[in-house]
C-alpha cells in the first residue's frame, strides 16, 4: 500500500477520535502505551534472564562520564523525552476531580518516565556491554540496539512486533498532539485571543468543537 494512503487514513482516524469524547482517545492511547511497555519489558526480561547481573553494569552511572564530549546533546535528548508530561493540565476541565487527578497524573507521568527510561537504557547498554554498546551505537545508530537486543535475547517475533509498535507510537503521538492542540485553541478562543468560535464544545461529547 502507498504510504500516503496509510497516512491519510491515520489523519482521518486522529480527527474522528479528537472529535469524540476524550475518554475514547484515552483508551486508544492507553492500549498503545501498554503494548509498547510490555514489548520493552519482555526485551529487558530476556536480557536479564540471559546475562543476569552482568547486564547491570554500574559504569553507566559513573559521574565522570558527565565530563565527556556530547553530554550537552545528551541532556537535550533527555529533556525532550519528557516533553508532554505537562499535558495533563489541559484536560482539567474534562476531569471529574481536576484538583486531585491532574497533579497526581503529572507526578505519576514524571516518575514513570524517569524510572522506565533509565532502567530500559541501562539494560540495553548491559545487553552488549557498555563499551560494545557505545561502539555499535556510533556505528549503526542507537535505535537499532534495542531491536537487535530483542531479537537476540527473545526472538525475531519481538523485534518485528517492536517495529510495528514504532508506527503505533507515531500514531499515538499524533493523536496526543492533536488533542493538546485542540484544547489550546479552545482555551484561546474562549478567552477571545483567537476567534471565539473556537471556544465552543460539543454538547454531546464535551470535547472542543469550535469553528472559525
Amino acid at each position: 500500500m502507498p504510504w500516503w494512503l496509510l497516512s491519510g487514513l491515520c489523519v482521518v482516524v486522529v480527527g474522528v477520535l479528537g472529535w469524540l469524547k476524550v475518554t475514547l482517545s484515552a483508551k486508544v492511547l492507553g492500549v498503545a502505551l501498554v503494548l509498547e511497555v510490555l514489548s520493552l519489558l519482555l526485551m529487558e526480561g530476556g536480557v536479564l534472564a540471559d546475562r543476569g547481573t552482568a547486564a547491570l553494569d554500574p559504569v553507566s552511572f559513573d559521574p565522570s562520564l558527565l565530563t565527556q564530549a556530547g553530554v550537552a546533546g545528551m541532556f537535550v535528548l533527555v529533556i525532550g523525552a519528557f516533553t508532554g508530561f505537562e499535558a495533563t493540565a489541559i484536560y482539567a476541565e474534562e476531569a471529574r476531580d481536576p484538583a486531585r487527578s491532574v497533579p497526581r497524573a503529572t507526578f505519576v507521568a514524571i516518575g514513570f518516565l524517569a524510572v522506565f527510561y533509565a532502567l530500559g537504557t541501562w539494560i540495553v547498554m548491559g545487553a552488549y556491554g557498555t563499551d560494545e554498546a557505545v561502539a555499535q551505537a556510533r556505528a549503526d545508530g542507537g535505535p537499532d540496539l534495542t531491536f537487535r537486543a530483542a531479537e537476540r535475547f527473545v526472538g525475531l517475533w519481538l523485534s518485528d512486533t517492536m517495529h510495528v509498535l514504532i508506527i503505533v507510537s507515531a500514531f499515538a503521538s499524533a493523536l496526543a498532539f492533536h488533542n493538546a492542540a485542540a484544547r489550546y485553541l479552545y482555551a484561546l478562543g474562549r478567552e477571545g485571543l483567537l476567534p471565539r468560535g473556537l471556544g465552543r464544545v460539543s454538547p454531546r461529547t464535551g470535547s472542543p468543537a469550535g469553528r472559525c
